[in-house]
C-alpha cells in the first residue's frame, strides 16, 4: 500500500500591511459620508420650512376668508335689525302726526286712529303692537281689543322722552310686556302739545322673537354665537338663543371691549 504525501502551507498576511490600508480608505469616505448627511438633514430642513411657510400662509388665507364671511354676516343681520327698526318707527311717525293732528279725545277721531293701529299691526310683520300714553303713563290707545288700565310711566322710554325735548325715535331696552307678558324691543316717539309741552309717548314693539325668524336662518356653525346688543351693551338678542340673557349687559364682556376700542364697525380676533 503507498502512501501520498501531504505538505500544507500557512500563508500569514502581515498585520502591518492590512490595517493601514483600511484606516486609510475609511478616511477617504468620512467627507463624503459627512457631506451626505449634511445634505439629507437640510433637504428635510427645507421641506419642513416649506410645509410650515405653506400652512402659515394657508391660515392666513382662511382667516381672511372667516373674516369676510364674518363681516358680510354682520352686516346682513345689521340691516335687517335696522329695518325693522325703521319699518316701525314709519308707522310711529304716522300715528304721532295723527294724534298731534286730531287728538285722541275727538270721538270719530279716536275711533278712526283705533282701527289704524289695529291694521298697522296686523298687516307690519314686525310690530307686536301699538300703544298711545298720556303725559302721566295712562294708556290712551291700543292696537289691542281693549285699553288696560295700566300705567307706564315707569318705563325706560317714557322717562327718556319725558327727560327729553328732542323729535327723534328712541330704542329702548327690552322688557316684558305688561298686556302679553312676551319680551319686545320698545321703538318709541315724543308727543308734544301745542305749545310744545310734553304730551306722552307714542310706541312700537317688536317681539325678541321676531329675531329669531332673522338670525336662525344662518349657519355660524356649533361653536358660533350671533349677539344684538345695543350701544350701552344690553343683550337684546342671541344666538343659540338664552331667554335668561335678554336685557342684561355684556358691555365689560371681551367682544364689547374690543368694540369699544376699535369703533363701532370693524372686525377683530381673539384666542
Amino acid at each position: 500500500m503507498a502512501f501520498a504525501p501531504v505538505v500544507a502551507h500557512r500563508l500569514v498576511m502581515p498585520d502591518h500591511i492590512t490595517v493601514p490600508e483600511i484606516s486609510r480608505l475609511t478616511a477617504e469616505k468620512r467627507p463624503a459620508v459627512r457631506n451626505a448627511v449634511l445634505f439629507v438633514v437640510g433637504l428635510c430642513l427645507l421641506l419642513l420650512a416649506i410645509q410650515i411657510s405653506d400652512s402659515w400662509r394657508a391660515r392666513k388665507e382662511r382667516l381672511a376668508e372667516v373674516a369676510v364671511a364674518t363681516a358680510n354676516m354682520s352686516h346682513a343681520l345689521a340691516a335687517q335689525g335696522e329695518s325693522a327698526v325703521r319699518v316701525v318707527d314709519t308707522v310711529l311717525a304716522g300715528v304721532v302726526e295723527r294724534v298731534e293732528t286730531d287728538g285722541v279725545d275727538n270721538g270719530l277721531a279716536r275711533v278712526r286712529l283705533q282701527l289704524h293701529l289695529k291694521n298697522m299691526a296686523a298687516q307690519v310683520e314686525e310690530l307686536h303692537g301699538l300703544f298711545v300714553f298720556g303725559a302721566d303713563g295712562r294708556w290712551l290707545m291700543t292696537s289691542q281689543d281693549r285699553t288696560p288700565r295700566y300705567n307706564n310711566a315707569d318705563r325706560e322710554y317714557f322717562q327718556y322722552h319725558l327727560k327729553h325735548p328732542d323729535r327723534g325715535v328712541h330704542v329702548g331696552k327690552p322688557v316684558r310686556s305688561r298686556s302679553t307678558g312676551d319680551w319686545i324691543l320698545p321703538v318709541s316717539r315724543r308727543l308734544d302739545h301745542p305749545d310744545g309741552t310734553f304730551a306722552g309717548v307714542a310706541l312700537g314693539t317688536i317681539r325678541i322673537a321676531y329675531f329669531s325668524t332673522l338670525y336662525e336662518s344662518f349657519d355660524v356653525g356649533r361653536a358660533g354665537v350671533v349677539m344684538l346688543t345695543l350701544d350701552d351693551g344690553t343683550m337684546v338678542y342671541r344666538l343659540p338663543h338664552s331667554e335668561s340673557l335678554i336685557g342684561t349687559s355684556v358691555s365689560n364682556g371681551p367682544i364689547q371691549q374690543m368694540y369699544i376700542r376699535q369703533g363701532p364697525v370693524g372686525s377683530g380676533m381673539r384666542r
